[in-house]
């Protein structure tokens, strides 16, 4: 485990630089959850 602990901070550096790939997918699911919860507060069919 000791050997691997150099390599961590390379890792992490590479993965944060490659979340920009999915940020597509964040706005999606932002735009999915910026839909559904006004819907479900203030849609007609809701129990509230």
């Amino acid at each position: 485990m000791h050997e691997l602990l150099p390599y961590i901070p390379q890792q992490l550096t590479q993965i944060l630089s490659d979340t920009g790939y999915f940020m597509p997918e964040v706005y999606l699911v932002l735009l999915f959850l910026l839909v559904l919860f006004p819907d479900l507060l203030f849609g007609k069919n809701s129990a509230g």
